[in-house]
């Protein structure tokens, strides 16, 4: 083997496994043949996955990531009454990734109207304004 050649190359099944990806060059180099990861909560805290769930045509991994954030939101922020530290980080990592595309994920704006109704106006009142201000403008 060259000296050159990425560890990820020795890989013999052609799949790579996302955890094994260390940098963007890699991933773009893998592109094709990287084997997804089963915990949701990686795709918003990894900075690669959230590269790659920008660019990617899976819905598998859309779908599984909007059930397991609408269970997550639901569970951290309406069913518990008050800010929790859980509920906080929940929703800063929405908030960063939601800044890192650019824009409110689908299930994130139907969580924000739901939560909008019950909203005391001030639990973690700086997170939803800014998940907010990322709603896209809807014709009523």
């Amino acid at each position: 083997m060259a000296h050159d050649e990425s560890p990820l190359s020795q890989i013999i099944s052609g799949k790579v496994p996302i955890y094994r990806i260390k940098s963007f060059k890699e991933l773009l180099s893998n592109f094709s043949n990287l084997e997804m990861t089963t915990q949701s909560h990686a795709m918003l805290s990894s900075t690669t996955l959230q590269h790659l769930l920008s660019v990617t045509n899976d819905r598998t991994m859309a779908v599984r990531l909007s059930f397991w954030l609408h269970h997550r939101l639901c569970e951290e922020l309406v069913t518990v009454v008050g800010e929790t530290d859980r509920g906080r980080e929940l929703i800063k990592t929405v908030v960063k990734f939601s800044g890192f595309i650019q824009e409110c994920l689908p299930v994130c704006e139907a969580f924000l109207f739901r939560y909008l109704c019950t909203w005391n106006g001030s639990d973690y009142l700086p997170y939803i304004s800014k998940l907010i201000g990322k709603l896209r403008l809807l014709p009523f």
